[in-house]
């Protein structure tokens, strides 16, 4: 009996739902975070934005909107702040960078590239 619930036409939809939507939900630490409502939610927000070349507009909108500290996915934060440009960038502070930031430095470092 419990199986067959399992293999209901319901469940093999809400299955995917959850698989996705719980991440989000546990995620304590960003909650807190303003940002727009689907960058808490999925990666489309910022997709969207980026694919007609409106990223930086966009992230600049949620920063005149929401502050210095702006959710733009589900697991990034943007940062707008002078004074936390040592904190975040500097060496060995445990921060996560975006993969430009190492691309720069091995292209500063003369490896090209191809």
């Amino acid at each position: 009996m419990f199986l067959s619930f399992l293999l209901t036409p319901w469940t093999l939809l809400l299955a995917p739902l959850l698989f996705y939507v719980l991440p989000y939900i546990r995620n304590n630490a960003l909650r807190d975070i303003p940002g727009p409502f689907p960058a808490a939610w999925t990666n489309l927000w910022l997709l969207w934005h980026a694919r007609h070349a409106r990223r930086f507009l966009a992230v600049d909108a949620a920063h005149k909107k929401y502050g210095k500290l702006v959710r733009i996915q589900p697991d990034h934060v943007s940062v707008a702040d002078d004074g936390a440009i040592p904190i975040i960038y500097g060496h060995g502070n445990g921060f996560l960078k975006a993969y430009e930031m190492d691309l720069q430095e091995k292209v500063s470092q003369g490896f090209l590239l191809i």
